[in-house]
């Protein structure tokens, strides 16, 4: 039960400073070091992709502006190629 109330706070902790202008996961960290509780990777992705879909959610409306603006799509592609090769590549 322990676990579960610690899986909790740490996901509230993740929530509340998503938006602020520091790092989340940092407090994450340090709160798990605080309980003496390590979490999964695979907490660790959930925990993330609940934040992404909270800032997809929230900026939704600019993000459909985003998409509708072919300029835009052009210049964000193009910002993708090299990551997208360099994580391809495996570098």
């Amino acid at each position: 039960m322990t676990n579960i109330v610690n899986l909790i706070f740490l996901g509230i902790v993740q929530g509340v400073t998503e938006f602020l202008p520091i790092s989340s996961s940092a407090h994450n960290e340090i709160f798990q070091r605080l309980l003496n509780f390590n979490i999964s990777l695979e907490y660790e992705l959930i925990l993330n992709i609940g934040s992404l879909i909270a800032l997809l959610i929230f900026f939704r409306k600019k993000i459909i502006e985003i998409f509708k603006s072919r300029k835009m799509m052009i210049l964000i592609l193009a910002s993708l190629i090299v990551p997208v090769s360099i994580g391809v590549s495996g570098i």
